[in-house]
């Protein structure tokens, strides 16, 4: 069950990913020696208490799909950046891959 629940998450993330795309450049990718930034602002479905770091590792797969959609390896991720939002029916998750600057 495990297996399949983290091949679906994958997929998802990758369909995703194509789905929305980037607007500003279709298509693109970023060079192979870019360092890049994951971030993720989670919005929780209730108050029940969730830890951020755990939040973050239930979201691998997901990140891997988009990871695999967009042609990068995740080897490039040099700084993971969380937040806790305030609650959303349902929940929310956003998945953002940027360059890291810093």
């Amino acid at each position: 069950k495990k297996i399949a629940a983290v091949k679906t998450a994958r997929y998802l993330g990758k369909c995703a990913t194509i789905e929305v795309g980037n607007p500003w450049n279709p298509g693109a990718r970023f060079a192979e020696d870019v360092r890049l930034k994951i971030s993720f602002i989670f919005h929780p479905p209730d108050h029940k208490y969730r830890d951020l770091d755990n939040m973050v590792s239930m979201c691998k797969a997901y990140a891997d799909g988009i990871f695999e959609a967009i042609q990068n390896n995740d080897k490039q991720i040099e700084t993971i950046e969380a937040r806790k939002k305030d609650v959303v029916k349902g929940g929310l998750v956003t998945i953002t891959i940027m360059e890291d600057l810093e």
